[in-house]
């Protein structure tokens, strides 16, 4: 197996640089293929992607997770979490390039034990955790521990806000991937952002390479503690909005 890498290393990294449009070491870009390959064998088991196509999960996972490299960048030095993880995107193809200390949340048992496999397979543990938890739940142990969250295709961005806002330290971001047009989601958020202490910093629009997938990374910061007390009840962010 080590030999067939090493054979196809060059070309593999070859591939992804052209993909993700980032210049990527070898060891990454062997790291990178090796997640998405893991994830599309593990998917004729429990379904972790609607992507069966290689190039096309290579676009709509490897490179639609690492579009936000430059918002991760200028977010602090810190922890970082990924919400709502599924096979690991975008949090395993981040934590690979930015070498961040991240921790990957998903409730769902199976999918967060093939993540952990995963991790633990690639000696990954000092840099990747998996906590197979309610973002809830995580929030109530780990509160204010976390320079970034992430959270790419998981809820609109009101519930993200509610949801990032108790794991943050102050100055934190959350970084959110959205698909499309977001103004209304926007809207409901700028209405919350204040209870939530956490100011709105901007968005970058783009398209991913395959010229017609249509991105949206919105980042928010907090610059205070939350005017209630959160988090609250397990899914009452999403079933019970404050507005």
């Amino acid at each position: 197996m080590t030999d067939m890498w090493e054979k196809e290393a060059p070309d593999a990294q070859k591939t992804l640089s052209r993909v993700i449009q980032y210049s990527i070491s070898e060891e990454e870009a062997r790291l990178l293929d090796k997640h998405l390959s893991y994830v599309l064998e593990q998917n004729k088991r429990i379904n972790l992607t609607s992507i069966e196509n290689r190039e096309r999960a290579m676009i709509l996972h490897i490179e639609d997770s690492l579009v936000a490299l430059p918002e991760i960048m200028r977010s602090p030095q810190g922890r970082m979490a990924d919400l709502g993880s599924g096979g690991g995107f975008p949090g395993i193809p981040l934590a690979i390039v930015t070498k961040r200390e991240t921790t990957l949340v998903e409730a769902t048992k199976k999918k967060a034990a093939l993540l952990s496999v995963f991790i633990q397979e690639n000696s990954l543990q000092d840099r990747i955790c998996v906590e197979a938890v309610r973002i809830e739940e995580l929030a109530r142990r780990q509160r204010g521990q976390y320079a970034v969250v992430t959270a790419r295709a998981l809820a609109p961005l009101p519930v993200l806000l509610e949801l990032a806002t108790p794991l943050l330290c102050m100055g934190g971001a959350l970084v959110a991937y959205k698909a499309g047009q977001v103004e209304e989601e926007a809207k409901v958020a700028n209405k919350l952002k204040n209870m939530l202490g956490m100011e709105f910093v901007g968005k970058r629009e783009l398209v991913l390479s395959d010229g017609m997938t249509k991105r949206e990374i919105m980042v928010y910061q907090k610059f205070a503690e939350a005017e209630r007390d959160l988090p609250r009840r397990n899914g009452q962010a999403q079933h019970r909005p404050l507005i």
